[in-house]
């Protein structure tokens, strides 16, 4: 954390769960004055994408969609489906295989330039 333009408080919170800091700030008067301003000013950062981590550590899975492809799997078909998936709001992981590491929904597969889901 840069404390150069801090002035008197500064504070940093943590949750369980979260291994980073999910809020910075503290009083920025010096870095008010640098702007010509002649008041004080206190300010903060809410990290969102640590509370993210937490909002997911409850969950079930690791991804919505586990997608599989292989050699004969046609790439740009790949890069198509996960852009299709993940703008419908789909977690997607992609691997060549399926290491049995990665809790998923559903198994999809690129086979060639076909992409199927496996019941």
């Amino acid at each position: 954390m840069s404390y150069h333009y801090y002035t008197g408080i500064i504070f940093t919170a943590y949750t369980y769960g979260v291994g980073n800091a999910i809020v910075k700030g503290g009083r920025y008067d010096n870095l008010m004055r640098r702007l010509g301003k002649k008041s004080g000013a206190i300010g903060f950062a809410l990290y969102l994408d640590q509370l993210s981590r937490l909002m997911r550590s409850g969950e079930e899975y690791d991804a919505d969609i586990l997608l599989l492809y292989d050699d004969r799997s046609d790439l740009s078909v790949l890069a198509k489906t996960v852009t299709a998936l993940t703008k419908d709001g789909h977690r997607i992981c992609v691997q060549r295989n399926d290491s049995g590491s990665i809790k998923y929904k559903t198994l999809m597969m690129i086979n060639g330039t076909e992409v199927s889901t496996v019941e």
